[in-house]
């Protein structure tokens, strides 16, 4: 009897890892819109790292959904400059140089200072409650991908309070690369930390000081910044050696 055919060998590229992803949000928009949110508070939230190469059916297989309504999301957060089309069907989380990263902190610091700033007028007790919440467990976050979590939902649970709907969707744009940009910190960064002033942001806060909030987040997001351009700065030097 002749020996079996040996198993075919699969040729092809290799499948990309499915990212970890969280389970899709909402339950009354269609399945295209729930992964495009899904997505979307996953940049911001800084799942994706900056040069992170995936593909739509990885995406696909992580949330558990078919590949259609994964590729209708995708096209959308290429238009929101979030990722770009990349060889053979897959996508890939841009780059940043620090020339590209000082103009998004520049930005940041106006525009989210503002933000913050009307937060500080406006913001009721018992969302100061919650923010004083998430700050405890970003304090007691043990792995970095917990803290950028914490971080995202205390910034926009203040910034939701100073009622800018225009204002708080050009933050969501430029979060869409501060959040993949952040995830770099991490690289350098100490969990233990990683509280930055949020300390003295909470007290402008509670004492409904909106110039001193505006200030304090200033400083933060500049503190951050310095941390991140050396980690930027690095990189180029050394994909320039």
């Amino acid at each position: 009897m002749p020996d079996p055919k040996p198993n075919p060998v699969r040729r092809g590229r290799p499948r990309l890892p499915p990212p970890p992803l969280p389970p899709l949000q909402g339950t009354t928009e269609p399945v295209e819109t729930r992964v495009y949110l899904t997505l979307r508070k996953a940049f911001m939230e800084g799942v994706f790292r900056l040069g992170t190469k995936f593909s739509g059916r990885a995406i696909a297989q992580s949330l558990g959904v078919s590949q259609m309504p994964v590729r209708e999301a995708l096209k959308r957060l290429e238009g929101d400059g979030a990722i770009e089309g990349s060889a053979k069907s897959s996508f890939i989380v841009p780059t940043l140089s620090a020339a590209q990263y000082r103009e998004l902190v520049a930005i940041r610091v106006e525009l989210e200072g503002l933000v913050c700033r009307h937060a500080a007028a406006r913001i009721s007790e018992p969302t100061l409650r919650r923010v004083k919440s998430i700050y405890a467990n970003l304090l007691a976050a043990r792995t970095w991908p917990d803290v950028l979590r914490h971080n995202f939902e205390l910034h926009f649970l203040v910034y939701a309070s100073a009622e800018m709907p225009y204002a708080l969707s050009m933050i969501e744009s430029l979060w869409l690369r501060v959040g993949p940009a952040l995830n770099e910190i991490g690289v350098v960064g100490n969990v233990s930390t990683s509280a930055g002033r949020y300390p003295e942001l909470l007290a402008a806060l509670e004492a409904r000081e909106g110039d001193r909030a505006e200030r304090v987040l200033a400083s933060d997001i500049l503190d951050n910044a310095e941390v991140l351009l050396g980690v930027l700065q690095s990189r180029s030097s050394e994909a320039a050696s």
